[in-house]
């Protein structure tokens, strides 16, 4: 078995989608964090105050492989404020 290990990532939001008002409520977010693109996703959410289109977050959590992409399942994160 793999040992999963907790993460901690800062980056920029690239994406956001959330799902439709007949579904399970769900955000996600597409985060460029240098080392490539992560996917965030809060369930049972359809927003996250201050989460939006260029917000820089640092998230933690452990990451959950999915196909190609590695996903963060309702991380901790943090609002960060842009670089001028």
């Amino acid at each position: 078995m793999e040992k999963r290990e907790a993460i901690s990532r800062v980056g920029t939001v690239l994406s956001t989608t959330f799902s439709p008002p007949e579904s399970a409520p769900m955000y996600a977010v597409r985060l460029e964090t240098g080392e490539g693109v992560l996917s965030v996703k809060w369930l049972g959410r359809r927003e996250v105050p201050g989460v939006g289109l260029g917000s820089k977050l640092e998230v933690k959590g452990i990451p959950v492989r999915n196909e190609d992409t590695l996903d963060l399942i309702n991380p901790d994160y943090q609002l960060l404020k842009a670089s001028a």
